[in-house]
C-alpha cells in the first residue's frame, strides 16, 4: 500500500490540507453553464438528520494520526516545539497497546508490518536535526533510523516499497534553481531525479500511488513566456520517467485510484468561461477524457464514478458525478450550504463523509468561535443520513476505514476540549 503524506494529516496549513456542509435548492454547477446530462437531486435539511454518538471517546490532542489494521497510531501535540512519543491504541476500544521509544512528530505511511515516521514536522527549522524512523507496527520497536543531512531538504513526499521518497529544493542562483527527488532507505540512496532549471514541484508536494510518483512541476523561466507546467510520472522503484505531459495552463493536480486528474478553473483569468478537467492513466499517461465546466476539482472516486467539486460555488458543496471511464455527466448534487464549501471529503461504499463547521460570535472578534462536526450523505441522492455531535470551538478532521470513522478535534480555546472519537458505520 502506498500513501500520499496528506492522507496522514500531519496538522499543517499548506498541504491540501487546510480543507475547506445541506441546501433546500440545487445550485448550478457553474454560473450560466447548462449541464443537460447531469440531473440534479435535492438534499435533506440538516435539522432532520439523526445524531450518532461515538462508541468511545478520549480527551486527547493530536498532531498526527494513522490507521494501521486494527490500530490507531497517534502522535500527541508537541510540547514546547518538541515531538512526543507515538501511542498505538486499539481501534475498537481506544485502549493503549504500545508506545514508541523515539519521539515521533510525523507519520508518512505503512507497508506490510512497518510504520514510516520522523521526529520532525513541516514547521521545523532548517537547522533542526531531522531523523527518519521505521517502526515495527505490532510492537513499536525501532527498526531503523537515518539522519537527513541534505541542506536543501524540503519534505518527505511519502513512502513506496520500503523507501522514503524525499524532495529537496536546490538553489544555485535563479536560473539553476530546481527540485531533486530521491528514494532512500537506511542502507543507501536508491535513485534521484532532478527537475529542469527554473523549476519547482507545484501544488505543495508530489503524490505517490501504486508505485508511481506524480510530480506537478512548475517551470517559471527563463522568461515569463516560458512559464509552463510539466506533469511527470516516475517509477517509484527506479526513478525512471514513465510519462510526461506539458501545458501552459495553470493546472491543479490530484490522484484518485488509478487516475491522475489535472484541472483548470477557467480558460480566462477573469474566471468567466469554462475550465476543464482531464483524466490520465497513472501508469501509461494515456489521456482518457476531458470534461468542461467552471471551477472543476476532482475530490472523490470509486471503481465506477469520479466526483468533481464545483469550486465556483461559494456557499455550498456542489458535486458533478462523472462516469470514470468516459467522463460522461451522470448527475449533480448539492450537499451542504455552510461556511466550508468543499472541505474534507471521503467516499466509502454508498456514503460521502464531509466536515462541517459554523462560526458564532463573529460580530465581536474576541468572542468568535468555530464549532465543527461531520455529516454523512447518500452518494447517489445527496440526502443527509446522519451527523456527529457538534464539537465546541474545535478544529475537526476525520478518517474513514472499514466499518469505522475516527474523528479528531483540537480545541481552539482553553474552555474547549480536544477529543479523539470512534464511530461505528455498521448501523
Amino acid at each position: 500500500m502506498h500513501w500520499h503524506k496528506s492522507v496522514y494529516l500531519n496538522v499543517v496549513a499548506g498541504i491540501t490540507a487546510t480543507l475547506t456542509a445541506t441546501s433546500l435548492a440545487i445550485i448550478g454547477l457553474a454560473q450560466g453553464v447548462p449541464q443537460p446530462n447531469a440531473p440534479s437531486v435535492h438534499t435533506q435539511s440538516l435539522v432532520t438528520a439523526p445524531t450518532r454518538q461515538p462508541e468511545w471517546s478520549l480527551e486527547l490532542e493530536t498532531d498526527a494520526l494513522l490507521i494501521h489494521q486494527n490500530q490507531l497510531l497517534v502522535s500527541r501535540k508537541q510540547m514546547e516545539g518538541k515531538p512526543t512519543f507515538l501511542d498505538a491504541l486499539d481501534l475498537t476500544n481506544g485502549k493503549p497497546k504500545w508506545k514508541s521509544k523515539h519521539p515521533i512528530a510525523s507519520l508518512y505511511g505503512d507497508e506490510n508490518n512497518t510504520i514510516y515516521t520522523s521526529d520532525f514536522g513541516v514547521m521545523s527549522l532548517v537547522d533542526d536535526p531531522k531523523t527518519l524512523i521505521s517502526l515495527d507496527a505490532q510492537t513499536g520497536q525501532t527498526l531503523s533510523t537515518m539522519t537527513i543531512e541534505d541542506p536543501n531538504f524540503d519534505e518527505v513526499i511519502g513512502v513506496s516499497q520500503g523507501a522514503f521518497i524525499l524532495s529537496s529544493y536546490v538553489k544555485r542562483g535563479y536560473e539553476s534553481d530546481h527540485a531533486k527527488i530521491s528514494a532512500r532507505t537506511a542502507a543507501k540512496v536508491l535513485w534521484s531525479f532532478e527537475t529542469p532549471s527554473y523549476s519547482q514541484v507545484s501544488d505543495g508536494t508530489g503524490i505517490i500511488k501504486d508505485g508511481v510518483v506524480i510530480l506537478p512541476i512548475l517551470i517559471y523561466g527563463p522568461t515569463s513566456n516560458s512559464r509552463s507546467y510539466q506533469l511527470t510520472a516516475l517509477d517509484a522503484a527506479t526513478g525512471k520517467v514513465l510519462w510526461s505531459w506539458s501545458t501552459k495552463a495553470e493546472i491543479k493536480t490530484t490522484v484518485l485510484d488509478d487516475r491522475v486528474y489535472t484541472s483548470v478553473y477557467s480558460d480566462d483569468r477573469a474566471g468567466l468561461t469554462q475550465g476543464w478537467v482531464k483524466a490520465f492513466d497513472i501508469k501509461s499517461g494515456q489521456e482518457r477524457w476531458t470534461h468542461r465546466m467552471l471551477g472543476p476539482y476532482p475530490v472523490l472516486a470509486n471503481e465506477r464514478e469520479v466526483f468533481i467539486l464545483d469550486s465556483s460555488a461559494k456557499t455550498s458543496t456542489s458535486l458533478v458525478v462523472l462516469d470514470k471511464q468516459t467522463g460522461k455527466s451522470l448527475r449533480q448534487m448539492t450537499l451542504a450550504p455552510d461556511e466550508n464549501p468543499g472541505g474534507q471529503l471521503a467516499l466509502q461504499g454508498n456514503s460521502i463523509y464531509k466536515d462541517s463547521w459554523e462560526r458564532t460570535g463573529f460580530m465581536v472578534p474576541s468572542s468568535a468561535q468555530n464549532h465543527g462536526w461531520i455529516e454523512v450523505f447518500d452518494a447517489m441522492t445527496g440526502q443527509l443520513q446522519w451527523r456527529t455531535p457538534r464539537l465546541t470551538n474545535s478544529h475537526v478532521k476525520f478518517w474513514v476505514t472499514g466499518d469505522r470513522m475516527i474523528v479528531r478535534s483540537n480545541a481552539l480555546s482553553s474552555e474547549a476540549k480536544s477529543m479523539l472519537q470512534s464511530y461505528s458505520l455498521n448501523r
